[in-house]
């Protein structure tokens, strides 16, 4: 099971949006 709080921080303060988006795309699809 993902840590979703840990999860989205890392999303918010990576500075790339393709890698943020690639990541919330895989976490909507599991």
């Amino acid at each position: 099971v993902l840590d979703l709080q840990h999860t989205w921080s890392w999303i918010f303060s990576t500075p790339s949006p393709g890698s943020s988006a690639h990541l919330v795309l895989d976490l909507y699809h599991t």
